[in-house]
C-alpha cells in the first residue's frame, strides 16, 4: 500500500485539508444514442478532477490515460490503487479497484479509460471509463470473494490482517439516476508508524455509458470525505462529458 505512506508523508507536512462546496445531488441523464465508446480516452482525461479544480493543498502525483486492458496489464502508472498487500486471490475491484479486476475488464477491454492520483493529507484517486450501453450492472460493481473479507499479509516482517467491508448506503453519495456502490479496505495501526488505522475507499458510479471510480485514503475515518469527493467528481464528468 504504497499510496498510504505517501499519504503520510504528506500529512506530516501538514497540508490543509480539502474543503469540497455544497453540490446538489441531481445530475442530468446521458445521452444514450451515441457509438459504442461514447467517450474518448481525451475526452474522459479533460473531465478528471485535478489540483486545478480546488483541490487546494494536493499534488497531481500522475495522469494515466489508455484501454481498460492496457490499466489491467500494467502498461499506465495508475498502478497504486491496488495495494501491494492484497493476495492475487482477493485483488478484485472491490479490493483493488475496477481496472485491476481481470474478470470485470474482460466485459470492456477496448473501453477508453483516463485516471487521476493525487496526494495531500489523503490520497486521493479517480477513474473514468466509457462502457458499453448494455453492459450489465453487475459487470461494474464490486464483488468480495470468499475468504477476503478479512486476510493476512506480511509486512515489516510481521503478520498483519487486512479488513475489507461493503460500504452501506447511507455512506455512499447520493445520486439520483446512477447505480452507486464502494468497499472498504482497513488496514491495522502501526503498520507504517501511524497510531490510527488506515482506510481506503472504492466507490463506483455509474449511469449509462459512463463509469466513475473514485479512491480515498487516508489514516482514521474517510466515508464523509470520500462521499463528497466522489459527488464533486461526477458532477464535473458530466458537465463536461455533455
Amino acid at each position: 500500500m504504497k499510496h498510504i505512506a505517501k499519504s503520510a508523508a504528506a500529512a506530516l507536512l501538514c497540508v490543509p485539508a480539502l474543503s469540497l462546496p455544497a453540490l446538489s445531488p441531481s445530475a442530468p441523464a446521458l445521452a444514450s444514442d451515441r457509438p459504442a465508446w461514447e467517450h474518448t480516452a481525451g475526452e474522459l482525461r479533460n473531465a478528471l478532477l485535478t489540483t486545478d479544480d480546488g483541490l487546494s493543498g494536493y499534488e497531481v502525483r500522475h495522469v494515466a490515460t489508455g484501454t481498460a486492458a492496457r490499466f489491467l496489464a500494467g502498461r499506465t502508472r495508475q498502478r497504486s490503487w491496488a495495494g501491494r498487500l492484497v493476495p492475487a486471490r482477493c485483488r478484485t475491484s472491490a479490493t483493488a479497484g475496477l481496472l485491476f479486476d481481470p474478470a470485470k475488464v474482460a466485459r470492456f477491454p477496448d473501453a477508453p479509460a483516463a485516471a487521476v492520483e493525487m496526494w495531500g493529507d489523503r490520497a486521493l484517486g479517480e477513474a473514468l471509463v466509457s462502457v458499453p450501453g448494455d453492459l450489465p450492472r453487475a459487470a461494474v460493481e464490486g464483488r468480495l470473494p470468499r475468504g477476503c473479507g478479512a486476510f493476512r499479509a506480511r509486512h515489516g516482517g510481521k503478520t498483519i490482517t487486512i479488513r475489507v467491508r461493503r460500504l452501506s448506503e447511507d455512506v455512499l453519495p447520493d445520486i439520483p439516476g446512477a447505480t452507486v456502490s464502494g468497499f472498504k479496505r482497513v488496514t491495522p495501526a502501526g503498520v507504517w508508524g501511524n497510531t490510527r488505522p488506515g482506510e481506503t475507499n472504492l466507490i463506483v458510479v455509474r449511469s449509462g455509458r459512463l463509469v466513475l471510480e473514485t479512491f480515498t485514503d487516508a489514516f482514521g475515518p474517510v466515508d464523509a470525505y470520500s462521499a463528497e469527493f466522489t459527488l464533486k467528481a461526477w458532477r464535473q464528468a458530466l458537465e463536461r462529458l455533455r
